[in-house]
């Protein structure tokens, strides 16, 4: 490994001298697969910041920070084309050697004119960021990338021995986390926002729908969970893990906040031009036993109120994405997408992109998707910002990864909490339509905590 990052990094050094400049090198080398949210436990807030991406066989995880994409204050609106704008010009001063490409990972607010909070004060509109360390699992294969800009005095047998030094600290620290641990009562729920007061924004909600103003608006609440200790990172993605495996699992730790979940819901995967996205609405608990979970599915299925949610958000995704497509490929008809807690109506959708359309400006497009914000968007997003009463900041905006070659995958923030010390902050949101019933909502949304209350105590 050290005689691969010297000669890497000597590479990158030459260019450095024949451009002027430094450059940014990202290498990659094999190493032995670690467990991954073992990792995450060592070195807490190493250079302020960690990262965690799991989503099948892909697992990430990412220490410190080498360069990052942002957008300003006063760029949030165009957040995205400043972030592509930004990576683009990366680009062109990178030097990539090994197996893997170098990936930014981050997320994105789900409304940058929201009023902020201080709660969100560490997760601005737009973070994309180059891990100084990452560790990659993909296919069985593991592999350390590491970063650093070279110029052309940069020594690179010492700092390819800094970058080694700083792995093998970090396996060192590495503890693995036990699940078996039961489940404590020894904790406190409290509704930022009293259940009858969001239920009347439901109610005033359904009465704008039903006048016309819209079709749909997508409300969520925010419930604070005090825990009797700090709260470990690394345990609460154990149980998420173990739980939700096909789920995005997720994790960004800022200066001890951190932002992580598990979410059900892709918003968009973008592999050599070929895109993967869903429609995730409708939602019905799971049952008891077998019969009773099949009839609750069939109960979701024949329910004219979440099949209407569901076609909106499909005709959505439909008449966002045809302009950009060779082909589209939508089912007809939904299936239920069966989850720990909770079941939901899911329509895969597949395309061919017809042109240069960058991740980014697909994200933009796709973002926020009726199901985490409501039809019409505009008008869905302005009835939000009048009647919430919350900083959603980075819950059910887009959360993930961008390569250098432009391929991406990114998640709706969904089933996730925001941990600072002995305290998480707990999000869970549900799309109103004409038909919706403001206890039925408010029931909802309680089955959708369930995710994280249920990771948080065990």
């Amino acid at each position: 490994m050290r005689v691969q990052l010297i000669s890497a990094f000597a590479g990158a050094r030459e260019k450095a001298e024949r451009e002027g400049q430094p450059v940014l090198a990202a290498v990659s080398v094999e190493v032995e697969p670690q467990t991954p949210i073992a990792m995450i436990s060592a070195l807490p807030g190493y250079d302020a910041q960690r990262f965690f991406w799991q989503c099948q066989t892909d697992v990430m995880v990412g220490f410190g920070a080498t360069q990052t994409l942002t957008a300003e204050s006063g760029q949030a609106r165009e957040r995205f084309f400043w972030c592509e704008q930004q990576w683009q010009a990366l680009r062109a001063r990178l030097w990539v050697e090994g197996p893997c490409l170098p990936r930014w990972c981050g997320g994105f607010a789900f409304d940058p004119e929201a009023t902020t909070s201080e709660l969100w004060r560490h997760f601005p509109a737009a973070s994309l960021t180059l891990p100084r360390l990452m560790y990659l699992s993909q296919h069985g294969q593991a592999y350390l990338m590491v970063t650093h800009w070279v110029a052309a005095d940069t020594r690179s047998d010492a700092l390819a021995c800094q970058l080694l030094n700083e792995w093998s600290q970090l396996l060192e620290k590495a503890e693995v986390i036990s699940s078996a641990v039961e489940a404590s009562t020894d904790y406190a729920l409290q509704d930022c926002l009293d259940a009858s007061l969001w239920k009347d924004q439901v109610a005033d909600t359904i009465k704008a729908i039903q006048q016309g103003t819209m079709h749909k608006a997508v409300l969520a609440r925010t419930v604070v969970m005090t825990l009797p200790h700090s709260v470990l990172v690394a345990e609460v993605l154990q149980q998420l893990s173990e739980h939700y495996p096909e789920a995005y699992l997720f994790a960004f730790e800022r200066d001890g906040h951190c932002f992580l979940g598990a979410s059900p819901e892709r918003l968009v995967r973008l592999q050599q031009g070929q895109l993967e996205t869903m429609a995730l609405a409708g939602t019905m608990a799971r049952g008891k036993t077998p019969s009773e979970d099949a009839g609750l599915s069939d109960q979701l299925m024949n329910s004219r109120k979440d099949r209407y949610e569901h076609q909106l958000v499909v005709n959505s995704l439909r008449e966002a994405l045809s302009p950009l497509c060779r082909s589209l490929t939508i089912p007809e008809t939904p299936c239920v997408y069966r989850l720990a807690q909770v079941q939901h109506l899911l329509t895969p959708i597949t395309g061919e992109l017809s042109s240069e359309v960058g991740a980014l400006s697909l994200v933009s497009v796709l973002h926020p998707t009726p199901a985490v914000g409501g039809l019409p968007r505009d008008i869905a997003l302005r009835h939000i910002r009048a009647h919430e009463q919350m900083d959603r900041g980075w819950y059910a905006g887009p959360v993930g990864w961008l390569d250098s070659d432009g391929n991406a995958e990114f998640a709706v923030a969904l089933r996730s909490g925001l941990l600072r010390d002995d305290k998480a902050y707990l999000f869970a949101g549900c799309g109103i339509v004409a038909d919706s019933q403001p206890d039925a909502e408010y029931q909802e949304t309680c089955l959708k905590l369930k995710t994280m209350v249920a990771a948080l105590s065990a």
